[in-house]
Protein backbone atom coordinates (compact mmCIF):
# COMPACT_ATOMS: atom_id res chain seq x y z
CA UNK A 1 0.00 0.00 0.00
CA UNK A 2 1.25 3.56 -0.81
CA UNK A 3 2.13 5.52 1.66
CA UNK A 4 -0.16 8.71 1.51
CA UNK A 5 1.03 12.04 2.38
CA UNK A 6 0.18 13.89 5.90
CA UNK A 7 0.35 17.38 4.47
CA UNK A 8 -2.46 19.62 5.91
CA UNK A 9 -3.55 22.11 3.37
CA UNK A 10 -3.25 25.77 4.61
CA UNK A 11 -6.69 27.50 5.62
CA UNK A 12 -8.43 29.60 4.06
CA UNK A 13 -7.16 32.34 6.90
CA UNK A 14 -3.71 31.26 6.50
CA UNK A 15 -3.72 30.86 2.49
CA UNK A 16 -4.95 34.85 2.65
CA UNK A 17 -1.87 35.18 4.90
CA UNK A 18 0.47 33.58 2.66
CA UNK A 19 -0.42 35.20 -0.55
CA UNK A 20 -0.54 38.96 1.63
CA UNK A 21 3.28 37.75 2.01
CA UNK A 22 3.71 37.56 -1.51
CA UNK A 23 2.11 40.11 -2.57
CA UNK A 24 4.36 42.07 -0.33
CA UNK A 25 7.39 40.99 -2.02
CA UNK A 26 8.80 42.85 -4.21
CA UNK A 27 10.99 39.93 -5.89
CA UNK A 28 7.95 38.29 -6.97
CA UNK A 29 5.02 39.16 -9.82
CA UNK A 30 2.48 37.07 -10.74
CA UNK A 31 3.30 36.71 -14.70
CA UNK A 32 0.64 38.24 -16.94
CA UNK A 33 -0.95 36.56 -20.22
CA UNK A 34 1.17 38.58 -22.50
CA UNK A 35 4.16 37.25 -20.32
CA UNK A 36 2.61 33.50 -20.47
CA UNK A 37 2.17 33.74 -24.47
CA UNK A 38 6.19 35.15 -24.54
CA UNK A 39 7.67 31.87 -22.54
CA UNK A 40 9.37 29.25 -24.05
CA UNK A 41 10.93 25.95 -23.01
CA UNK A 42 14.15 25.64 -21.78
CA UNK A 43 15.17 23.49 -24.36
CA UNK A 44 15.21 25.85 -27.00
CA UNK A 45 16.54 29.35 -25.04
CA UNK A 46 19.38 27.09 -23.59
CA UNK A 47 19.68 23.92 -25.45
CA UNK A 48 23.22 23.27 -24.22
CA UNK A 49 22.71 23.99 -20.92
CA UNK A 50 19.42 21.53 -20.92
CA UNK A 51 21.56 19.02 -22.99
CA UNK A 52 24.85 19.57 -20.07
CA UNK A 53 22.15 18.91 -17.59
CA UNK A 54 20.44 15.52 -18.93
CA UNK A 55 23.97 14.37 -20.00
CA UNK A 56 24.67 14.79 -15.94
CA UNK A 57 22.30 13.40 -14.14
CA UNK A 58 23.19 11.07 -11.39
CA UNK A 59 25.91 10.20 -9.26
CA UNK A 60 29.36 10.93 -10.38
CA UNK A 61 31.83 8.25 -11.63
CA UNK A 62 33.35 6.70 -8.54
CA UNK A 63 36.80 7.23 -10.39
CA UNK A 64 36.22 11.03 -10.42
CA UNK A 65 34.17 12.15 -7.27
CA UNK A 66 34.11 16.05 -8.22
Amino acid sequence: MLNKSKLIPPTEKEEAAINSGIDADPDTWEATEKEFSQMRPAAEVLPEVVENYRNNRGRYPKDNPW
